[in-house]
């Protein structure tokens, strides 16, 4: 009986929904993140520390504190994102810019294009935030090579920093 019991318990805490994050939880993240990396926006370097893999980082970090989150691209823009929703299969959704590690409320420009892709897979030099020098510099992670690189699976999840 005590087993029927417990085992009931367990189905229904890990079958229930996954509490739904609000603007607020979303800033809280971001606020650790700057607090972590107080020069992220300013560390922005094209082809190494670029849109592509700060947003890869918070994704994985959102997705690390079981955030609803995709990974969006535009081509024409020539951009990447993430849009963080309060719950799953939700049309609100809000959009972080990973560069300036601020929610946008002007959509307007991440929709101009109407070439939105989301959780595409991008080449592995496009999001390896794992490599990236201001990271490294930031806090070296455990698995460092002689080159300065880490494979991602030996890389901290981002929730690692703060």
């Amino acid at each position: 009986m005590k087993r029927l019991v417990l085992a009931a318990i367990i189905v229904a805490v890990f079958s229930m929904p996954a509490r739904a994050a609000t603007r607020a939880d979303v800033q809280s993240v971001l606020d650790e993140v700057y607090a972590a990396y107080p020069g992220w926006a300013a560390s922005y370097q094209y082809g190494v520390w670029d849109c592509s893999e700060m947003s890869a980082y918070l994704y994985d970090a959102f997705k690390d504190r079981g955030f609803y989150v995709n990974y969006c691209n535009s081509r024409k823009l020539w951009h990447c994102w993430i849009e963080i929703s309060p719950e799953e299969h939700s049309r609100e959704a809000w959009i972080v810019e990973a560069t300036k590690l601020r929610i946008e409320d002007d959509r307007t420009v991440y929709y101009s294009c109407r070439d939105v892709r989301y959780n595409i897979r991008m080449r592995a030099d496009e999001v390896d935030y794992w490599n990236s020098p201001f990271l490294v510099e930031s806090r070296p992670p455990p698995g460092v090579g002689a080159s300065g690189g880490v494979k991602r699976d030996e890389a901290p999840s981002p929730a690692s920093k703060f």
